[in-house]
């Protein structure tokens, strides 16, 4: 079996529609499931007998589509303890859990996924966007991003704090107006699509994209308190040097690091986590610390 997917992250807008370019997909192993999500967006307008223009929210829908794929077409390709990562041929995947405070991790089913889609959220208990509802309000994430529209014409209010089910909200073909100035219709279908991009439902369970993980030798403290610890990490910090950063194929030489700059030379070199990076296709390791992360 063939599980080199190719991945297309192009988008064509039409018909109030919102769907991946999938010219360049293999159309056996590559299927979706469609999905209409609501949700708003600015516009600035001058209304009848106005000069200045004047903020209005639109409330909106569009069709996703979600992509599938069964288990045997996302083999396992890295293993950390209980957890397995898989990889599609191009990127790597994981369960996309629900978590709550004080509850349980959980798996999500695109069932549960599509009910609170159809709803508009309103099936789902929660405000936040999540495995679950991972569309609810997701335009809130723009509230303070330069896409807004109210800083631009000097306007402290914003859309983006609105809920699809309030008051207030209108349709493009319901708003009055005698002069559509802009929207930033187009940048909330792209925070769409980016949350799109990363979900995929695997034999009817939720995944989604999966961080590549490496390791990391650090040092902390100075003098009497100076020690070295080993760990795993899924990206970088920009306070720490690449230098410090190995992929899941260089355990030896993250080993190596670490007695190195371990004064306790006895002491046995391994993650923090106990749990060593099990690689079983090395193709799906791509990252290189030093050209990704540059200091």
């Amino acid at each position: 079996m063939n599980n080199q997917i190719n991945i297309s992250t192009k988008y064509n807008y039409k018909n109030g529609s919102a769907t991946r370019d999938t010219s360049d997909i293999n159309k056996v192993t590559s299927k979706f499931l469609t999905l209409e999500v609501a949700f708003v967006y600015e516009a600035i307008v001058i209304k009848p007998r106005c000069i200045k223009p004047t903020l209005i929210t639109i409330k909106d829908k569009v069709n996703v589509q979600i992509r599938t794929a069964t288990l045997d077409e996302l083999p396992v390709a890295l293993i950390i303890g209980d957890k397995s990562i898989r990889w599609d041929g191009e990127r790597l995947w994981d369960l996309y859990l629900e978590q709550v405070v004080n509850g349980p991790d959980r798996k999500v089913e695109f069932a549960e996924v599509s009910e609170n889609t159809k709803s508009n959220g309103t099936t789902y208990k929660y405000s936040c966007a999540s495995a679950a509802s991972p569309f609810k309000n997701f335009w809130h994430a723009l509230r303070w991003s330069s896409v807004q529209l109210g800083p631009k014409h000097k306007s402290s209010e914003t859309g983006f704090d609105k809920w699809i089910t309030d008051e207030g909200l209108v349709e493009k073909s319901r708003a009055v107006y005698r002069e559509w100035v802009e929207d930033n219709r187009n940048n909330v279908l792209d925070e769409l699509n980016n949350i799109v991009d990363g979900l995929m439902s695997v034999d009817g369970i939720m995944y989604g994209l999966a961080s590549e993980p490496r390791y990391l030798v650090n040092s902390f403290g100075a003098g009497r308190n100076y020690s070295v610890g080993m760990f795993i990490s899924y990206g970088y910090n920009p306070n720490i040097s690449n230098r410090a950063y190995f992929n899941a194929l260089e355990f030896d030489k993250a080993q190596a690091s670490y007695i190195n700059r371990n004064p306790n030379k006895n002491e046995v070199a391994k993650p923090n986590c106990g749990n060593q990076i099990e690689v079983l296709i090395p193709a799906a390791v791509m990252c290189n610390p030093i050209l990704d992360h540059v200091e």
